[in-house]
């Protein structure tokens, strides 16, 4: 079996007790899954592409949405706050649905988004890699990049660095524990909060998520 760790490492851009729970819930359902299938493949088997982002300034106006690592806050972009700029290679740069991006310097470093209904007119900063799926639902890669298994990877791969940092090659050796198709589709309703026939995994999602013990500062135990 690979080994991969699956202990909680505090990050200090993730401090709401909601987004926590989300990163427990998901180490607890990939540990499962390299538990019960042990088919674990690197990002390289199922990303169709990497891309860094545009290197150009923001600005009041433009003909574009120009998207950096500081527009993304709680898992989420308030579309109307995001600057501008110009951009002569939309076909390069522009962002579709599904797209992930992933922050790859400074105290960021490996905090990820994925792009829903984006304005048509978006492109994303250099700061930024985005990864395409391949014959795999991006949700899937998105809620393990918001897992202690991804994020102790990150460590490792930061590690001896006097800045923070990841690039696409460092991204395509990650590694996630996958399941047959059948079973990814069940995963996917635990992510999206419905009901599941994975019944031990709920059970083990439950059990974890009511262990957890918040502090009057945040910190979890």
């Amino acid at each position: 079996m690979s080994e991969l760790s699956y202990k909680f490492i505090p990050l200090t851009f993730i401090s709401s007790k909601s987004e926590i729970k989300r990163q427990i819930r998901n180490t607890i359902v990939f540990s499962y899954l390299q538990r019960q299938y042990d088919l674990v493949k690197e990002f390289s088997e199922i990303l169709e592409s990497t891309q860094y982002g545009l290197n150009t300034a923001a600005n009041d106006l433009g003909k574009h949405k120009f998207l950096r690592i500081s527009d993304i806050k709680e898992g989420q972009v308030h579309w109307d706050n995001v600057p501008m700029c110009f951009c002569e290679d939309e076909a390069t740069y522009k962002l579709y649905e599904d797209d992930i991006l992933v922050a790859r310097t400074g105290g960021t470093t490996g905090k990820s988004f994925l792009i829903k209904t984006p304005p048509k007119n978006a492109v994303f900063a250099g700061y930024l890699i985005r990864l395409r799926a391949k014959n795999i639902n991006p949700t899937i890669i998105y809620e393990f990049l918001s897992s202690y298994a991804y994020w102790s990877q990150i460590s490792e791969m930061k590690m001896g660095s006097a800045q923070p940092n990841v690039n696409a090659q460092k991204l395509k050796k990650l590694k996630i524990p996958l399941a047959p198709d059948n079973v990814l589709v069940e995963i996917i309703k635990i992510f999206e909060g419905k009901e599941t026939d994975l019944n031990e995994l709920s059970a083990l999602i439950e059990h974890g998520l009511n262990k957890i013990i918040f502090s009057s500062t945040g910190s979890v135990y």
